[in-house]
This record gives C-alpha cells, sequence and structure tokens, in this order.
C-alpha cells in the first residue's frame, strides 16, 4: 500500500510515522502545500479535497492508494477541540483520505486512521468485511477502537498480521483497475458509493479457507517458480503445481496443464467438484481442443470470484481473471472444457 503523505512546506519529516509504514510494509511519498488547507464548517473544505485528490489522479492514478493531511495545531479548525484526527469514507478520484492533527502523537492517531481505511479498501476491492476475517462484530468499533477483549489495547500489530493478505490482494487489484472488465470496474464503483452512503456492502459468503487458498495469496505478486522448468510465458502449471507442493512436499512440480488435469484426475490428492469456492483448482488443459486458437491455462480460485495464475508477460502470479472472465476466455473465445478440483482436507 503506497500513502501520499500531505505536510505544510518548510515542516519536519513525519518519522513516528514513516517507522509505523515501514513496519507495516507500507510505503510513502510526501506532497508539500505552500498554502494551509481551507476549512469549512469546522471540517476540511470538501470542494478543495476533490479538486485536491482529482490533481492527484491526473499525475498518480493508482501509484498512490491513500492521502492522509497532517495539519498543524494552529491550523486545526475542528469543532471539538478534543478531535485530533478524521477519516473519510468518501472516496475522491478513487482516493480514501484522512486528517491528522500534527500534535506530540501524530504518528499513533494516524495509524488509527489508517486503520479505518484498511477494512474500506478490502470491501471496495474485494467485497469482503475484515471484522469476518478477525471474527468481531464490527472493524471500526471492536478492533480500530478496541472495543474487543482480544484488541482493547489496540493491538494493531495482531489485527493487521490477520488481515495483510487481503489488503495486499485488494490494492493488487486496485492497481489493476483500469485493466478490469467494464462489469469488474462497475462493481468496485458501486461498493464506492454504498460505503459513502450507510458503510454497508454486501459480503460474499465463503467456507473456511484452506491450506492452499492461504498458499496462493501468499504468492500473490511473487514468481511462484522461480526454478523455470518451463519460460515464464508458458509457465502456469509450473507456478500452480509449485504452490501445491507448498501444502503437498510429496506433489510434482508439473510444466504442462495436460500433463497437471491427469495429476489432478487421477492422484488422490483432488476431488473433481461443480461449483468452485475458494483454494480450488480450476483448469483449462491445453490438448482438450483440436486447433486451440491458444494454450489452455490452470489458475486457483479465491474470494469474490477472483482467479489467480501466472501471467506470461510479468512471469508472476496475479489475480488476471474472474470466473466469469475465465469462462468467456477459455470456454467461449478458445472452446475449452473447463475443470474445477478441491484439495482433499
Amino acid at each position: 500500500m503506497h500513502i501520499l503523505l500531505v505536510t505544510k512546506r518548510g515542516t519536519e519529516p513525519l518519522t513516528d510515522y514513516e517507522a509505523i509504514l515501514e513496519k507495516r510494509g507500507f510505503t510513502f511519498e510526501y506532497a508539500h502545500l505552500d498554502d494551509t488547507i481551507p476549512w469549512s464548517g469546522g471540517d476540511i473544505d470538501f470542494g478543495w479535497l476533490a479538486r485536491f485528490c482529482r490533481d492527484t489522479y491526473g499525475r498518480r492514478a493508482e501509484a498512490v492508494d491513500a492521502v492522509q493531511f497532517f495539519i498543524e495545531p494552529e491550523d486545526w479548525q475542528t469543532v471539538r477541540r478534543t478531535t485530533v484526527g478524521r477519516q473519510y469514507h468518501k472516496v475522491y478520484s478513487s482516493y480514501l483520505t484522512a486528517i491528522v492533527k500534527r500534535y506530540r502523537h501524530y504518528g499513533r492517531v494516524a495509524e488509527h486512521e489508517l486503520t479505518h481505511m484498511l477494512d474500506d479498501i478490502v470491501r471496495i476491492y474485494l467485497g469482503i468485511s475484515l471484522a469476518r476475517i478477525v471474527g468481531v462484530d464490527d472493524w471500526d468499533e471492536d478492533v480500530v477502537h478496541g472495543r474487543d477483549t482480544r484488541f482493547e489495547e489496540y493491538e494493531y500489530d495482531r489485527a493487521f498480521e490477520e488481515v495483510k493478505l487481503y489488503v495486499s490482494a485488494a490494492i493488487q487489484k486496485r492497481k489493476r483497475l483500469s485493466k478490469l472488465t467494464l462489469t469488474d470496474r462497475a462493481l468496485v464503483y458501486v461498493r464506492m458509493r454504498l460505503i459513502e452512503i450507510s458503510r454497508q456492502v454486501e459480503e460474499i459468503t465463503v467456507p473456511e479457507e484452506n491450506d492452499l487458498y492461504r498458499a496462493a495469496m501468499a504468492a500473490l505478486g511473487t514468481d511462484a517458480s522461480p526454478n523455470d522448468a518451463a519460460p515464464d510465458e508458458l509457465g502456469c502449471a509450473e507456478t500452480v503445481s509449485s504452490i501445491i507442493r507448498q501444502v503437498l512436499p510429496e506433489f510434482p512440480v508439473i510444466t504442462g496443464t495436460w500433463t497437471l488435469w491427469e495429476r489432478l484426475r487421477k492422484g488422490s490428492e483432488f476431488t473433481a467438484v461443480a461449483e468452485p469456492r475458494p483454494g480450488d483448482i480450476v483448469i483449462a488443459p491445453t490438448g482438450t481442443v483440436r486447433n486451440a486458437p491458444f494454450p489452455g491455462h490452470v489458475g486457483i480460485v479465491g474470494k469474490d470470484g477472483i482467479v489467480m495464475s501466472n501471467d506470461s508477460g510479468t512471469g508472476t502470479f496475479n489475480q488476471n481473471y474472474t470466473i466469469e472472465s475465465w469462462h468467456r476466455r477459455y470456454a467461449e473465445e478458445g472452446g475449452y472444457p473447463i475443470y474445477y478440483y478441491r484439495l482433499n482436507q
């Protein structure tokens, strides 16, 4: 996650908060303002905020994931004098935003507001509530505000460890927003609007995660088959079998979709299923169609109907499809049969 930190020109760097972001594995950059941020009615001027985010998006687009404004104490104008931070659930030019009063504990406040943002980001791009992941009723109240007994001391480290894979997956999907199908983009925009209106997004109910799903999530953005038994542009079977091997050490590394399909359907480790769920293998095997217009492919199903697979352009394991777009590509355009296999638990 990459955060734009906005400060008044000439002020000191945000060293306390930089350390927190680095610990989380997040990156950041600065923007400096020559003028004081305008206020209206005891809050930041939302017209100015919208213009700032629009201009930032014009320069940085999805390279920036969120914007936090750090305001000097003499410029802070909230109605309640005790307010030291605020996160806005409204999305401006695809950015979530927050304001932080730059006083003695600004680093902790900024972390607090950022932790609010994580749930919005995962809801928007994955359709999942982080409250469900950590097993609480409400992410904002129970975790961020420490109402749940497990998080009453603001145990953000623990909370972050439990949700970081989901945050990473959401950010990766956000950075590919312009490449998503029109349907997928429309779904993202609907979720944005719903969060602004009610903070409630309909969630997709999924069963308990399995080991293969977790291994696939951990491999996102990496070259999951660094031995390159097959070239990156043809490495989908090698990548998926390498991920399976992390869960089943005796499983062989296989470089072809036909051979992998043979293993999946004849071996004892997997069972064919009709309806996919997170952690299932989806495969369109090369060799099952005469004169196919392009090679087959194999991936691992994620949540929210996502399919993770090898990206032939980069050689890395990414969220490249949805179930729907996979079927359009391989069943409708390629003529391939589509099979799903589930790891036997």
